[in-house]
């Protein structure tokens, strides 16, 4: 009995020290083999490495600190179009607000973690076609479900979310604004602020994995004054720079490949998300 414990505890040092060589592993050495052929040739800030910053956001991303690896449906699609074009793999973690400065400044090659496809960033970076949809959600005890009825409470969002001017104008000095998902949830559970507003299934699993039972979640009607809303719902994207125009064909051709194959819907579905999210319909921004 001693001994097959021993050679099950070997077996799994050996799985963990596999792990540490695959792409998003330890970065200290190549992860790629030899006679790897790429699928996808792209060019990146440093020669065969893929620079990811990541975006603290379960379940679409979300890096343990000193890892090098990035989780999540996000983490798994860059993960697979690394390996795809045999290229190594650096994570970094930024913010919603500083994902943009990240690309654009040539810190990372793609910036992740359920980015929403807007206008205002289209003028600063480049875009990969759409992943996959988002719907926002409202997140209280009271269980609110419009933005009509928030008016008048205090209302917690994340800095950088793309509806973020749009909800300013909305509730003006009622609207706090935090530097991460976490912040807000932890000023909702403490009851500073009536509702928080976040991506549907982002919020539906931070309070799964939680087990936070006494908030709610509601996808709202659509409302003229946050195009967020509605049933046309955001389309999320990766960003790069506007330069990288081999990385963005690259990237775009293994989208449409898992969009095809069904790899992307399989992917959703294992996060928890409805595989029709993939079907992202025409490209557009919000």
């Amino acid at each position: 009995m001693r001994l097959t414990r021993l050679a099950a505890a070997a077996a799994a040092l050996v799985a963990v020290l596999l792990g540490l060589t695959a792409c998003g592993g330890s970065g200290k050495k190549s992860t790629v083999a030899k006679d790897c052929t790429p699928k996808y040739h792209v060019r990146t800030h440093s020669a065969g490495t893929l620079t990811v910053a990541a975006i603290q956001y379960p379940p679409y991303s979300k890096v343990t600190p000193g890892s090098n690896d990035v989780q999540g449906i996000d983490g798994a699609i860059v993960k697979q179009f690394a390996r795809d074009a045999c290229l190594n793999m650096k994570v970094t973690t930024t913010t919603f607000a500083a994902a943009v400065s990240s690309v654009t400044t040539g810190r990372a090659d793609i910036a992740l973690g359920d980015i929403y496809r807007t206008t205002a960033r289209a003028q600063e970076v480049g875009l990969s076609d759409p992943v996959y949809l988002d719907q926002l959600g409202i997140v209280s005890k009271q269980g609110f479900g419009s933005m009509q009825s928030l008016l008048g409470h205090k209302v917690a969002t994340v800095q950088g979310y793309y509806f973020e001017n749009d909800v300013k104008r909305l509730y003006g000095g009622n609207l706090h604004l935090f530097p991460s998902n976490v912040n807000m949830y932890q000023d909702l559970v403490a009851g500073r602020s009536q509702a928080g507003l976040d991506s549907y299934p982002a919020a539906v699993d931070y309070l799964r994995s939680r087990g936070i039972t006494n908030l709610k979640v509601e996808i709202p009607p659509a409302d003229p004054r946050v195009p967020a809303t509605g049933a046309q719902a955001a389309q999320s994207g990766f960003l790069y720079g506007k330069g990288a125009t081999q990385l963005a064909t690259g990237l775009n051709q293994f989208l449409a490949a898992i969009r095809q194959d069904g790899t992307l819907a399989d992917l959703l579905q294992a996060a928890g998300l409805p595989r029709s999210a993939a079907n992202v319909g025409p490209a557009r921004l919000l």
